[in-house]
C-alpha cells in the first residue's frame, strides 16, 4: 500500500496504490473512480484483524501458497474498508464472506497438502 502526496501549487494530489491498482486522487476526489479520496492511514482496525488473520491462517495451514492468498484478501480487506460507497455494515459482511472462502481454501489445501506429503 502507498500513500504518497504531491504538492503542485494549488493542488493537493496523492498517489494511492493498493495491490496492483493505482488511482491519482486530485483535491479530494480519485480521478480513475470520481470516489472521495480517503487516506489508506484511516484503515479501521477491524480490517487490520481480517489482514493479521487470514494471513496466520495461511501460513500454519498452507505455507507459501496459504500467504499469497491470505495477501489476495488483505488486498481486498483494504480496499473495501476505505470504500466510502457503502455502509460499515457493508463492507464488513463483504470481508467476512471473502474471509471464510480465503479461510476454506486455505485450510482445504493445507490439509490436503500434508496427507499427499505423508503418504509418499
Amino acid at each position: 500500500m502507498i500513500d504518497f502526496p504531491i504538492r503542485l501549487k494549488e493542488k493537493a494530489v496523492n498517489v494511492v496504490v493498493i495491490g496492483n491498482k493505482a488511482d491519482l486522487a486530485v483535491d479530494g476526489v480519485y480521478l480513475g473512480s470520481n470516489q472521495p479520496y480517503v487516506p489508506v492511514s484511516k484503515v479501521p482496525g477491524w480490517s487490520w484483524a481480517f489482514v493479521v488473520v487470514s494471513l496466520v491462517i495461511g501460513w500454519l495451514f498452507a505455507g507459501i501458497f496459504g500467504l499469497c492468498l491470505g495477501i489476495l484478501g488483505s488486498m481486498f480487506y483494504v480496499k473495501s474498508s476505505l470504500s466510502m460507497h457503502q455502509t460499515t455494515n457493508r463492507r464488513v459482511v463483504n470481508c467476512l464472506i471473502v474471509f471464510f472462502i480465503i479461510s476454506v481454501i486455505q485450510i482445504v489445501f493445507g490439509i490436503a497438502a500434508n496427507s499427499w506429503i505423508n503418504t509418499l
